[in-house]
């Protein structure tokens, strides 16, 4: 059966294989982008060319290589089939009418013709308008609304309080949250799940406040934001993202919290909240190298906390969550000696040079925690050997364990 699917393409991590990695929308979901002339626009499918490898197969059917939503971009309709062959046509995610939930597939071209210039202008200019992310605002600040927020979380009485920090069981992806015991999560620090539907945990919650949650992630690849594919309310909270324009992804995220109304900060600096810091640093291994990718421009969240030990001393408690951040690429001085680590990439890849000394506990009592899906395409968590090696002794892993949580005061 032959389907008709609009399309923004943006090469992905498998470029390489020479195949475009595309989210595919059907018409009513994008619809509300395209505005006054959606019925003019629908009368045939369109796909819009991203920066992609100059496949054999791409330029048979396409012929050109050039960037999306800019000047010189090149529009066509296109007639599209999904394939089984897994060697044929490209590697997609095909949307539900809300947006959210997809599936997996492969499609392949049957049919491509190039749009005129002026109705590919046209139709470009209002994609523009739509996914223009220069209306995002900087991160206001130490002293800003955000930063405000969460600091009123954690002072006044908060050493009475306590608090819950949660690693949770999303399958092939990561998300953390600190909340006052009893109450919904005030933040997030990712907020993911498995990209696949059908591998999320059944019965996964990752439950929001839209008034009092912030939702802060440690870079703009979708298994560290889409749980709103399971909470799509979250879409509507208030979100932090890095600024990591020029990767493909970047606009994806930005263009799914903006159509659904959330409020977005967008930062290239620190955020320092106290006793939860947010941050990157130059490679320490070669100051001068800049970042190559989203998991070197990316964050990683330390938190200065207390909880008690074995003996019921209440004790000075350190958390490193890494997200997917080269460890290279944090401030060792403020991940250095942690209780507990939420190890940087699913416990995958985690520095770009063999050169990395490596990551080390507090103790023998220090955990590390692996947040990853099973049977995932990525062989995660591939790595364990060198975090035992370097004293991680105690390990909890999602997939098999489930949710960690662990009690911690301010």
């Amino acid at each position: 059966m032959c389907r008709d699917f609009y399309a923004i393409s943006y090469y992905g991590e498998q470029y390489k294989l020479g195949y475009i990695n595309m989210d595919f929308l059907d018409c009513e979901t994008v619809d509300r982008y395209i505005g006054e002339e959606k019925d003019r626009f629908w009368r045939a499918v369109h796909i819009i060319t991203a920066e992609v490898p100059y496949s054999t197969y791409y330029k048979k059917y396409i012929g050109i290589n050039e960037k999306t939503l800019r000047r010189g971009g090149a529009l066509f309709r296109v007639k599209l089939e999904e394939t089984e062959k897994t060697h044929a046509g490209f590697s997609c995610d095909i949307y539900s009418q809300d947006g959210l939930v997809s599936r997996q597939s492969r499609i392949k071209i049957i049919d491509a013709e190039r749009c005129s210039v002026e109705e590919g202008n046209r139709i470009i200019n209002d994609l523009n308008n739509k996914f223009d992310i220069s209306e995002v605002p900087e991160y206001d600040g130490s002293e800003g609304v955000v930063a405000s927020h969460i600091k009123g979380k954690l002072a006044g009485e908060s050493s009475n309080k306590r608090f819950l920090f949660t690693t949770y069981k999303v399958g092939q992806g990561l998300a953390t949250s600190i909340q006052v015991e009893n109450e919904i999560p005030f933040m997030y620090f990712d907020y993911g799940t498995d990209k696949d539907p059908s591998k999320v945990p059944r019965g996964l919650t990752l439950k929001v406040d839209i008034k009092e949650t912030v939702i802060f992630i440690s870079h703009v690849d979708e298994d560290h934001w889409c749980g709103c594919r399971i909470t799509p309310q979250a879409l509507l909270c208030t979100w932090v993202i890095p600024d990591q324009r020029g990767s493909a992804i970047y606009q994806k995220t930005i263009s799914t919290i903006k159509s659904r109304g959330g409020i977005i900060f967008r930062h290239t600096t620190d955020i320092d909240l106290g006793s939860i810091y947010i941050g990157h640093s130059a490679s320490t291994i070669r100051p001068s190298r800049v970042p190559k990718n989203v998991h070197q421009d990316g964050l990683a969240m330390y938190v200065n906390a207390r909880a008690y030990d074995d003996s019921a001393n209440l004790i000075e408690y350190k958390i490193t969550v890494s997200g997917d951040q080269d460890y290279d690429y944090q401030d060792a001085t403020k991940y250095g000696n942690s209780d507990a680590l939420v190890a940087c990439h699913h416990g995958g890849e985690y520095c770009w040079s063999s050169k990395y000394a490596g990551i080390y506990p507090r103790d023998n009592s220090s955990i590390v925690i692996y947040s990853y899906g099973l049977n995932n395409k990525y062989g995660h968590p591939n790595k364990t050997n060198a975090y035992y090696r370097w004293g991680w002794k105690i390990r909890h892993d999602t997939a098999f364990i489930g949710s960690y949580v662990k009690s911690i005061y301010f």
